[in-house]
């Protein structure tokens, strides 16, 4: 097996926005850890900007190396299920002890689909969705897509959503359209390079501009304000994304982290294990004893547990790869795009 390491392969921009996005969604579940729960927010910013960065990056990956569907979604399935299964099995089979009360089918739904974690049963429909539109790569198509789903998400809105309260990131799989949709948003910025250089101060006031209006609405529909309106928030997320993306491009920003080992490194680590993080955050941060630790020591033991547990994860899961035929396992090796 080919020496590995957990650490993103991929151009550092995209690194950048992986890294923030894992940050987000992480941040918006440790409202038990922190004096001030309404701290622990960002989770849906997080989540559009890693289906974005995720559509991106397949994209390029797809265009630099074109494979047929089967041996694409091949690759996609074993970026995924080696860490779910790993993770699965030891928390959710043997810590909790599903061994002694699981039937076949809950072994499925745990191991195969849903997972207990809905990214995961969420990308891998968006995977066959987005394939077509990689394969064509043309802007035109990409928007036609973007347009139906529009007209799908309105419909959906007005007839599925329940708008006396905020409710479009809930537990429903409405959400699922809108994330598909930053999915091809991603796709569609890769097909042409579409991120233009602008200067960074620029790009810099626009995001902030637009954090503040997406956290501002956020939070006068937690108070119960405007939630007949609350698709704005969907609206202020996708420029907000576009934004942070020509952010990550700048090369002010790409040199002054690649000047700082210890930051470079973090970078790298983090958008390098976002999976792992994602699979693992909920075991770690529901744990009692670090949940018992007073405010900080429970964020920073919390921090530290994590992201060793997930480069464990991330190790296993490639040893896991190593073990399967080529021929069966085509990993790109260049990239750690999911």
């Amino acid at each position: 097996m080919a020496k590995w390491t957990a650490q993103f392969r991929g151009p550092l921009d995209a690194a950048l926005v992986r890294c923030l996005a894992i940050l987000l969604v992480t941040n918006s579940h440790l409202d038990g850890l922190y004096p001030i729960p309404q701290l622990a927010t960002g989770g849906a910013l997080g989540n559009a900007l890693f289906f974005a960065a995720s559509g991106y990056g397949l994209a390029l990956s797809y265009k630099s190396a074109p494979v047929s569907f089967p041996t694409w979604y091949w690759q996609r399935l074993m970026r995924l299920y080696p860490s779910v299964i790993i993770v699965m099995a030891v928390f959710e089979l043997g810590i909790l002890r599903g061994w002694s009360h699981w039937t076949l089918g809950d072994y499925g739904e745990v191991f195969l689909w849903p997972t207990p974690a809905w990214f995961i049963s969420a990308i891998l429909i968006f995977y066959a969705g987005s394939y077509p539109f990689m394969r064509l790569n043309n802007r035109a198509v990409y928007l036609w897509g973007l347009a139906a789903l529009g007209a799908l998400y309105v419909y959906s809105y007005f007839t599925q959503v329940d708008l006396t309260r905020y409710s479009i990131e809930g537990a429903t799989r409405f959400k699922w359209i809108f994330y598909f949709a930053l999915m091809l948003v991603g796709g569609f910025l890769a097909a042409r390079d579409s991120l233009s250089r602008a200067p960074l101060a620029r790009d810099l006031w626009i995001a902030v501009c637009l954090l503040c209006a997406y956290f501002g609405f956020g939070y006068l529909l937690s108070r119960g304000y405007f939630t007949a309106y609350q698709f704005a928030m969907h609206l202020i997320t996708v420029p907000l994304v576009i934004s942070v993306f020509k952010v990550s491009k700048s090369d002010w920003l790409k040199r002054n982290v690649a000047r700082s080992r210890i930051a470079m490194n973090a970078v790298l680590l983090l958008s390098g294990v976002t999976l792992e993080i994602y699979l693992l955050q909920f075991y770690v941060y529901s744990n009692p004893a670090i949940a018992s630790l007073p405010f900080p020591a429970n964020t920073v033991v919390f921090w530290i547990l994590l992201v060793l547990l997930a480069w464990v994860a991330a190790t296993g899961a490639s040893w896991v790869r190593g073990l399967l035929p080529r021929r069966l396992s085509p990993i790109d090796t260049k990239r750690n795009d999911v």
